[in-house]
């Protein structure tokens, strides 16, 4: 065998190597493509669900029964204004607590430092460093 029949030789192995990685990454490629698919899918259904639960509501269903029914609450609900003003009538109504004053504080007197201990020599004991 000659020199360029061995370099042909590996060549032809290492591109046996890269058709399986390759095969394996379009496989991935085909894989992601589905899961962007049906996650756009679901995204749209949500978005329906919720309009389509907002309208059930306004049509005088409550939640209590909608659930009954076995329809749960959407994740999504259409942007505008919020399902129930209940919630900002009984924030408005809450009495307002009034702020107490603190009392002043008296001046703190300023901190005595502490002095430094003198430095200890220290010793080797052939691993580490002991203080002696």
């Amino acid at each position: 065998m000659t020199a360029s029949d061995d370099i042909a030789e590996l060549e032809r192995a290492a591109q046996r190597l890269l058709d399986g990685r390759v095969a394996a990454i379009r496989e991935l490629a085909v894989a992601k493509q589905a899961r962007d698919r049906l996650r756009a899918e679901l995204d749209e259904a949500e978005r329906e669900y919720g309009a389509r639960y907002t309208a059930a509501e306004r049509a005088g269903w409550q939640d209590a029964e909608l659930k009954e029914l076995d329809f749960t609450d959407p994740e999504r609900r259409p942007r505008g204004r919020p399902r129930t003003a209940g919630a900002r009538r009984k924030k408005a109504a809450a009495p307002q607590r009034q702020a107490v004053p603190e009392p002043a504080a008296e001046p703190a007197a300023a901190p005595v430092p502490e002095p430094e201990p003198a430095a200890e020599p220290m010793t080797g004991n052939g691993r580490s460093w002991q203080v002696s």
